[in-house]
């Protein structure tokens, strides 16, 4: 038997509050944090700690930095040094679009008993060198404090993505079906959320920032690096190439031509690379219908309001993070009420319960509190919805379909 809706719902009342922030947050006494409170690593820390596992070509010993092309050229150890430590250089530091091209990934999906492989288009955008300097060591302090307040409480469990656990995928979903295993039979459900990176909420960003902080307002310099990722430009590689007079890519293959970095001219000098930007910043292409496209483009905005944050940068994967604080206690906190788990690997969510408690109850309660921590555009995909029922056979958990009540194993 399981719990009314009406039901269901007075028990949520009764046994949650709403959730006013991780419980051991600790607010600051002053409006603003120090301005160089984060200036807390030594010059070899940054260099082991950031700078080598950014900066150096994975599983080689050669000294051979490690860089995406664009516009400026990679820092060395102590001129990164000197401007990521420094608030104030940080403060006043001038962005560069981000470069971005689409990402093809190919699933397979099961449908009707055929295997078919389908193409994913993930838009990606990566940060300028001196850019990305900043956010790998912004985004390495943020961890750090993040990784403090949850690592006493359930989200430590719960928050898979994006972490050092040193554990894999394989051991996590061996989690979810040992604790499947233990019951006597329960209910699964799993989520996806639409264009995660694309719908962020900067006004809930910034208080889930400030939270971590432990400050009730931005110093400068973070003010600053939180501006860059929310008011961010971006450029299609193609495009930038085309309007610098570089062929297009299958005329460079077949000319075996090698875009070079900087990114620049091909009569341009080596350091003339940010004089070529700043040419063609404002350049604007020509489209068939007579109408005009700029190189350097804005996300569109969602009733007249810009959302989301580069998906691609070092700081992308630590705010989506941050970002999911109170959804994540919500439903950790929700679990706990009622003897169940809830595992989240950024956009894609599981909860696992008792049977007692009904599959589209939970639903409920899962996409309302989406809506009310996570921001009205953070949205559930009803295409990746599934909801499984483990059930009791013979001494044999059979996974089913909870609508159908036909045969579906759970995927995850």
């Amino acid at each position: 038997m399981t719990k009314s809706s009406a039901g269901f719902k007075k028990f949520l009342n009764q046994s949650l509050k709403t959730p006013q922030g991780v419980s051991n947050v600790r607010r600051a006494t002053s409006p603003c944090g120090s301005a160089k409170w984060n200036i807390l690593l030594n010059f070899d820390q940054y260099k082991e700690e950031i700078y080598d596992k950014k900066h150096r070509l994975k599983g080689s010993t050669a000294s051979r930095g490690k860089s995406r092309i664009h516009f400026d050229t990679p820092l060395d150890i102590h001129s990164a040094y000197s401007l990521v430590s420094d608030p104030d250089k940080v403060s006043k530091h001038w962005f560069l679009p981000f470069i971005g091209f689409d990402q093809s990934i190919r699933k397979i999906r099961k449908h009707n008993g055929l295997t078919r492989r389908i193409s994913k288009i993930r838009p990606l955008r990566y940060a300028a060198n001196r850019d990305g300097y900043i956010y790998a060591y912004y985004s390495y302090l943020l961890d750090k404090k993040y990784e403090s307040l949850i690592k006493d409480i359930s989200l430590n469990s719960s928050v898979l993505a994006y972490r050092s656990l040193e554990k894999s995928n394989i051991d996590f979903a061996k989690e979810v079906f040992d604790w499947i295993s233990q019951t006597q039979g329960c209910n699964v459900l799993t989520i996806d959320l639409s264009s995660f990176f694309d719908t962020l909420d900067h006004d809930i960003l910034k208080k889930q920032w400030q939270r971590v902080n432990n400050v009730e307002r931005l110093s400068e310099d973070h003010y600053m690096v939180f501006k860059s990722l929310t008011n961010y430009s971006f450029m299609n590689i193609e495009d930038a190439l085309l309007a610098l007079g570089w062929p297009d890519k299958s005329n460079r293959k077949r000319l075996g031509e090698k875009i070079p970095n900087p990114l620049r001219k091909k009569t341009s000098g080596y350091h003339g690379a940010l004089n070529d930007f700043r040419n063609i910043r404002k350049y604007k292409f020509t489209e068939p219908d007579g109408s005009f496209r700029y190189l350097i483009q804005f996300p569109e905005k969602i009733d007249g309001k810009r959302y989301g944050i580069p998906q691609g940068s070092p700081m992308s994967a630590i705010l989506s993070n941050i970002y999911m604080l109170d959804f994540d206690q919500y439903c950790c906190e929700l679990m706990e009420k009622i003897g169940g788990i809830y595992r989240r690997y950024c956009d894609d969510i599981i909860v696992l319960f008792p049977q007692e408690f009904a599959i589209n109850d939970i639903y409920k309660a899962l996409e309302e509190a989406l809506n009310e921590y996570g921001g009205s555009q953070l949205k559930i995909n009803p295409t990746k919805v599934e909801k499984i029922q483990f059930i009791n056979n013979s001494e044999k958990l059979i996974a089913i379909d909870a609508v159908s009540k036909a045969y579906r194993p759970l995927q995850y």
